[in-house]
């Protein structure tokens, strides 16, 4: 019997989604992560974030397997990295080695011809 999702499986939160804007047609949309100094020309960044919530997000542990890219815009994806999980601290590792692993799964999963990551937390 399929699981179904209770008030414990989820918390409220907000998302925040970029605010469409003519500009981004000819210019890519960016935030930079560092102060580019008061004497430059470039903007911190070129876009506007609008918020939206409340929303749910739910646990869906356990309900993976339904959950497609092409019907829920998401999907889950089990990967096995090389790296230990004490190894994800160090940032050169993770860059080196779970960067490329990521970029590998993907681009199989998606048949991509390009996978960047741009950044992670």
């Amino acid at each position: 019997m399929a699981e179904t999702l209770t008030q414990a499986h989820f918390l409220e939160s907000s998302i925040a989604f970029l605010e469409r804007d003519a500009k981004h047609k000819v210019e890519k949309p960016y935030k930079l992560q560092y102060d580019p100094g008061s004497n430059s020309k470039i903007p911190r960044s070129n876009v506007v974030s609008k918020h939206y919530g409340p929303i749910k997000l739910y646990d869906f542990r356990g309900l993976e397997n339904p959950m497609t890219f092409d019907k829920n815009g998401f999907c889950v994806l089990n990967m096995e990295s090389r790296l230990r999980p004490e190894e994800f601290y160090d940032e050169e590792k993770v860059k080196s080695t779970y960067y490329a692993e990521l970029q590998a799964l993907l681009l199989d999963k998606f048949k991509a011809t390009r996978v960047e990551v741009l950044e992670h937390l």
